[in-house]
């Protein structure tokens, strides 16, 4: 979200929101901004987690099958143990989980709604994607006009 003009930065102290260089009304319109668009900020950064666990996760996979399918052809077992058929089952079923929980994310019209989804996601065994570290978004912005 952008910041008012003449604004230098952000500062946050616990749940009090303060725009450095802008006065305190101005402030305010802008949390009230923030606190307007809380859904579409959540699914931001929801989404980024997503992407970027699963960018880590599915590169590790494509990984193992180039190594797999390496070791194969050369004769010897795959150094991970599991064949480039079943890496690539697996690699197929990570993307899919993928692309079901992004889209459930995506199209979440609530953070109540986007949290559901996370929480399934982790529930159904899918922690390489949300993170154990993961806890549920405020359902309203948090945060306070600081002083």
């Amino acid at each position: 979200m952008p910041l008012p003009a003449g604004a230098r930065g952000l500062a946050l102290a616990g749940d009090a929101l303060t725009v450095i260089g802008v006065s305190d009304a101005a402030t305010q319109s802008y949390l009230e901004n923030v606190r307007a668009a809380w859904v579409d900020i959540v699914r931001a950064d929801a989404l980024a987690r997503l992407t970027r666990a699963a960018t880590r996760a599915l590169r590790a996979i494509s990984e193992e099958l180039a190594d797999a399918r390496e070791a194969e052809q050369i004769g010897v077992p795959p150094p991970g143990g599991r064949s480039s058929a079943d890496v690539q089952a697996a690699l197929e079923q990570g993307r899919q989980a993928f692309r079901l929980v992004y889209q459930e994310v995506e199209s979440a019209t609530s953070v109540a709604a986007i949290n559901t989804a996370l929480e399934q996601a982790r529930d159904n065994g899918l922690t390489w994607l949300v993170g154990l570290d993961w806890e549920p978004y405020p359902e309203t912005c948090p945060w306070m006009v600081g002083t």
